[in-house]
């Protein structure tokens, strides 16, 4: 089996990234699913800014921080 596609959240200890999870973030995508997923994994979230829609509702962590 070939490696085809090597990303960060493969690095052990690595945040989740929004994108590694199917998030498109290219405004116009529902990128909900994605994000839920990426929280569900109990590490830190790595969202990089973009734009995203979310259509349905998501129960995010208390602590949120502006990395920019």
């Amino acid at each position: 089996m070939s490696l085809t596609k090597a990303s960060y959240s493969m690095v052990s200890g690595a945040p989740a990234n929004i994108l590694d999870f199917g998030g498109v973030c290219d405004g116009a995508t529902n990128d909900a699913n994605a994000l839920m997923s990426a929280i569900a994994t109990g590490k830190e979230v790595v969202i990089p800014a973009e734009s995203y829609i979310l259509l349905s509702s998501a129960q995010v962590p208390t602590f949120i921080e502006n990395l920019n």
